[in-house]
């Protein structure tokens, strides 16, 4: 499963609740009345209701499913309903360090500052 499935899973029952609150969302927009107001706020409120009821089932099924794969000993299905639950995994590139001496540079003036800090200091003032 991917990332995506999330809305695939419950997209039958989520897709005429989101087109029916399209729908009033245009209505409301085409001719605005409090009455059609009324009705925006109300598919708004169940579309809200849901989606969050279709994300709970969606959860609690992909954690039965992690369960049960944990408790037969499958552990390709456990890792898998993981996998799921994670998302994938997000490649990421580091910039390329500066050549060698442009490294030894900066180091070189960071700690002729420290000691120059140091020696330049009155007696008895150094920490």
């Amino acid at each position: 499963m991917k990332l995506h499935d999330r809305f695939e899973a419950k997209s039958a029952e989520m897709i005429p609740v989101i087109e029916a609150k399209h729908a009033a969302l245009v209505e409301y927009k085409r001719s605005p009345s409090e009455r059609n107001l009324q009705i925006l706020w109300a598919t708004r409120s169940k579309a809200q209701r849901t989606t969050r009821r279709c994300a709970n089932e969606y959860w609690t099924e992909l954690s039965e499913t992690i369960r049960s794969a944990a408790i037969t000993g499958n552990i390709r299905g456990m890792y898998n309903g993981i996998k799921t639950a994670m998302g994938p995994v997000q490649n990421k590139t580091a910039p390329s360090n500066p050549p060698l001496g442009e490294l030894l540079q900066i180091r070189d003036n960071g700690w002729r500052d420290v000691w120059n800090t140091i020696l330049t200091s009155t007696p008895g003032r150094m920490l």
